[in-house]
């Protein structure tokens, strides 16, 4: 069998030439927009193209990383970006959103296109739909099991990516909006601020709840090799050049040499990341939470803090070079310094203090040791074609994005969970009811079939976002049973979920707000796709949304963010209430998946009306947090049309914008 490529991660230009000197067959790295790791220091177009050209002589590859999330005003920045990437001779793209899918499929069709993990991949549906939409290759989600891998490689037609080394987030990548509802700083766009790296408090004590020990499945390696998988990827764009060197290097003796693997695992002892743990595919998820959640190598804690200079504790003989972070106790944003010039006497280290917030008690990690030295700049090539396009050229390629007609009169969809609900529901006065319900549920729906009889073209039947390999065939059996119950209309969370149901114009498929719809791009993709309704993304703003031509989709006005979706369990009580030092949050898990939601919902009834007026008429009230009750649907109803938002509440990004 072929061995995977090994792929590497570069953030800068120290980073793209350890991954060279590691033994990289291939790198991803990112421009300065439209990638999920802006905090990165990522590349210039001409450092890009003098990097291509230096990989390509190397016969390393170069994928492109375009994988967040954009809002209608960039898609003119990200057509320029496209044809840099076509015109440069990138060996691929990385995305996750559907509009970025569209335009390149559509203008730029020499591109290949991979399927981020940001996509959500974690089934042989996910493949099946993206090697029918002509994508290259499937990153997948880091949550699979060895069982499940093993059936999805059988069944793909693509190639398929999974991340053996690195971070791990707790929430399913592209499904975590906590970052996003702390501040606007949309993980999806490239902005996390590590929500599950911090310490929440429960009514038993404060810890770490979330935070998940680094991947490492150098272990599995051997049982990897023998699967269709074509590469083999590190995560770290935000790492160290010393980092990307120590893993690839590991990696590179294990693949080319099997029997090697005890010393590959030496090797990944300095790699300065956190504990390890083989997570799912490892079959190790038990103890995969960490109760220390800092990367590197801990050194002692602050004593002391001037005016100019800090002092810490260190057991180790600290030299010049070697990289610090610093950690403040709650587990909020780290600084990192370089030592340069410092004192060391006995067990104490005297730096010049570091701009920011510090004081004593903070944790101080060893996270770099310099002991490889790596090119930190690049020769720019010469761009030899203009990188943007002509104004016209992209009002062209943007016009008629949107084939749908906005709907003339106003449209209430409701979200349930309960069987119950459809008994508080007075159906004429709502266009239709978006139905969360489990298989086991399916014999009460049965009895129903009166109400179904009178009603059941204005029920829709959801399915969930995450539908294990495993499990494929009882959920195809559970669409057939509604459909035999007269169910006509189906919600999916993912769009590849769309093979599920039979294909005929009986049958109508919508998608809720994970399937991401932030632009007009996207919008209109859906459309050509057969979808008949789309949710707005819950964490969309409302500048982005008017300034669109979209204006077919429900906009939800009330609903509980869902901020963590894991298949991670924790420690702690359903429904328990847990806070950190802002906000107060629900846990709950259902079916295996653990959810974190605010305490509060989002509430924007007040801007029902200025939705209206800019042609928005489809509007979403997201029951699925309460338990069925006739005054709490009247008192939302009524709180729809006086325009009066529920108390307490937020708008979470609506007004306060999106980053």
């Amino acid at each position: 069998m072929k061995k995977p490529e090994l792929l590497l991660p570069a953030g800068n230009i120290e980073a793209f030439f350890a991954a060279l000197e590691g033994g990289a067959d291939a790198v991803y790295l990112g421009l300065r927009e439209f990638n999920a790791r802006n905090r990165a220091r990522n590349f210039s177009l001409g450092q890009l193209a003098a990097i291509i050209k230096t990989a390509h002589e190397k016969k390393v590859k170069i994928y492109l990383t375009l994988n967040t999330l954009v809002k209608n005003s960039e898609l003119p920045s990200l057509l320029d970006a496209l044809h840099v990437a076509s015109r440069l001779g990138v060996d691929a793209i990385i995305i996750q959103d559907w509009g970025v899918y569209a335009l390149a499929n559509t203008h730029f069709p020499a591109l290949a296109i991979h399927a981020s993990t940001q996509m959500g991949i974690h089934n042989s549906l996910g493949t099946q739909l993206a090697h029918r939409l002509g994508f290259e290759r499937a990153i997948l989600a880091r949550e699979l099991t060895l069982p499940e891998l093993r059936k999805m490689a059988k069944r793909s037609k693509i190639e398929l990516e999974i991340f053996v080394h690195g971070a791990l987030c707790y929430s399913f990548s592209g499904m975590c909006l906590f970052s996003s509802y702390l501040g606007g700083m949309s993980a999806n766009r490239g902005q996390c601020r590590q929500p599950c790296r911090r310490q929440y408090s429960t009514s038993q004590n404060t810890s770490f709840l979330f935070s998940l020990k680094d991947n490492q499945l150098m272990g599995q390696l051997p049982k990897l090799l023998q699967l269709p998988i074509s590469s083999l990827k590190i995560e770290g764009r935000m790492k160290s050049a010393e980092y990307v060197y120590t893993v690839a290097s590991a990696y590179r003796m294990a693949v080319d040499n099997p029997e090697k693997l005890p010393e590959a695992l030496e090797l990944l002892r300095y790699d300065m990341g956190r504990s390890k743990t083989g997570y799912f595919l490892g079959g190790s998820v038990k103890g995969a939470i960490s109760e220390n959640p800092y990367s590197g190598v801990f050194l002692g804690t602050i004593q002391k803090v001037g005016s100019s200079h800090i002092t810490f504790t260190s057991a180790m003989n600290i030299q010049p070079g070697f990289r610090i972070r610093i950690m403040p106790e709650d587990g909020t944003d780290s600084m990192s310094v370089k030592i340069s010039d410092f004192q060391q006497q006995e067990q104490f280290v005297q730096i010049q203090r570091p701009e920011g917030q510090l004081k004593t008690g903070d944790k101080v990690f060893l996270v770099g040791r310099a002991i490889h030295k790596f090119p930190s700049k690049i020769q720019e090539e010469r761009i030899p074609f203009k990188p943007t396009l002509h104004p016209e050229q992209k009002r062209a390629m943007l016009n008629n994005l949107v084939p749908r007609q906005k709907p003339l009169k106003r449209e209430i969809y409701l979200r349930v969970t309960s069987l119950d609900w459809l008994r508080k529901i007075n159906m004429n006065q709502i266009h239709g009811v978006i139905l969360q319900i489990c298989a086991n549920e399916i014999e009460q729906l049965e009895r129903m079939q009166s109400f179904l009889r009178k009603f059941g073209d204005k029920v829709i039947f959801e399915l969930p976002r995450f539908i294990p390999e495993l499990h494929l065939e009882d959920y195809r059996s559970l669409i057939m049973k509604n459909i035999d119950l007269g169910i006509r209309h189906f919600m999916v969370s993912h769009l590849s979920q769309k093979l599920l149901i039979p294909s005929s114009n009986r049958f109508k498929i919508s998608t809720n707000e994970w399937v991401y719809c932030l632009n007009d791009a996207a919008a209109g993709l859906l459309a050509r796709q057969g979808i008949n309704l789309h949710i707005y993304s819950q964490e969309q703003e409302y500048p982005n949304l008017i300034s669109g031509k979209d204006r077919s989709g429900i906009v939800p006005l009330y609903y509980f963010p869902t901020l963590f979706y894991s298949r991670m369990p924790v420690k702690i009580g359903a429904g328990e209430t847990i806070k950190d030092t802002k906000f107060d949050y629900t846990v709950n898990n259902k079916n295996g998946i653990t959810m974190v939601a605010p305490a509060k919902p989002t509430s924007l009834f007040q801007f029902r009306s200025k939705l209206q007026i800019k042609g928005f008429n489809r509007f979403l009230i997201d029951l699925s947090s309460h338990k069925a009750s006739q005054n709490t649907l009247k008192r939302l109803l009524r709180n729809f049309e006086n325009e009066k938002s529920e108390q307490p509440s937020s708008t979470f990004n609506f007004k306060k914008g999106l980053t």
